[in-house]
This record gives C-alpha cells, sequence and structure tokens, in this order.
C-alpha cells in the first residue's frame, strides 16, 4: 500500500529501485515526455486530445526530435549553472561571517595571551615587593642578624 501523501508512481518505483539486483543507468537524451493531468484538469478533453496528437507528431520528425533534446539540454545546464551560482553566494555569504568570527577570536586570543603575560609579570613584582617587605622588617633584620651571628660563630 502506497504510504500517505507519497505519489503512488514515485512509491512504485522506489520499491523497484529499493531491490539489491535492480540496476539502472541514465542517458544524454530525454526518454520521457510527461504530460500531467493534474495541470490539465480545466482543460477539456477535446485540447488534451489535439495537444497529444500535436505531440505525437513532433515525436515522428527526427528534426524535431533533435531540437527538443537540445532545448532540454540547454535548459538543464541553464538552470543546473544558476544552481550552482545560487550555492555558490550562499556559501560565501556564510563564509563571511566566519571569516570574521576567526579574526575576532585570533583577536581575543592575543588579548588573553597578552593578559596572561601581564598577569605573570605582577605576580612576579607582587613578589618581590613581598619580598622587600620581609628583608625591610625588623623582625626579619634580627633574624638575618641572628643567623649571621650563628654562621660566624660556627666558623670559629
Amino acid at each position: 500500500m502506497t504510504p500517505t501523501g507519497v505519489p503512488t508512481d514515485l512509491y512504485m518505483w522506489q520499491q523497484f529501485l529499493s531491490e539489491p539486483k535492480c540496476r539502472t543507468t541514465g542517458g544524454t537524451r530525454p526518454t520521457v515526455l510527461q504530460f500531467p493531468s493534474p495541470l490539465r484538469h480545466d482543460q477539456p478533453l477535446a485540447d488534451r486530445l489535439t495537444e497529444l496528437e500535436n505531440r505525437s507528431r513532433n515525436l515522428q520528425d527526427p528534426g524535431w526530435r533533435d531540437a527538443f533534446a537540445l532545448r532540454v539540454l540547454d535548459r538543464h545546464v541553464r538552470t543546473r549553472a544558476e544552481d550552482t551560482m545560487k550555492l555558490n553566494e550562499e556559501l560565501e555569504a556564510r563564509r563571511r561571517p566566519r571569516a570574521r568570527l576567526r579574526v575576532s577570536i585570533h583577536a581575543r586570543e592575543q588579548q588573553t595571551s597578552e593578559l596572561k603575560s601581564d598577569l605573570a609579570d605582577e605576580r612576579r613584582r607582587v613578589q618581590h615587593l613581598e619580598v622587600k617587605a620581609i628583608e625591610s622588617s625588623r623582625s626579619w633584620k634580627l633574624r638575618l642578624g641572628r643567623m649571621k651571628s650563628r654562621i660566624l660563630e660556627s666558623g670559629k
């Protein structure tokens, strides 16, 4: 049974193509002309018959068939070229923000690196100031004096 919302012909072809032994091939010339009824539902049957008779007559003419094949190919090539241009435009439109983000990320990484370096410098400066503060304290001077005395005494 055809799933809801899937055209019956499409479902039939999907079933054929899903068979592991099914092999397909393609060519460069149109082999089928389709005149969908839903597009002609308001058209009288006599007009539809006239259209099909005209198409049938055209198909008997090798010159018409060759010209038709060229028109189909031309339309296909133009459509693909337009699609390719649209895709390239979309791709470029998506690349631009990414490029801006990469530049922004690089700038932020550079800022982060500079800030880390500044922080390391500041930590060294604070440590140096702490050492200087300790060395200039009275208790440090007294302790240093006692250590010097012990060293001098032990060397005698």
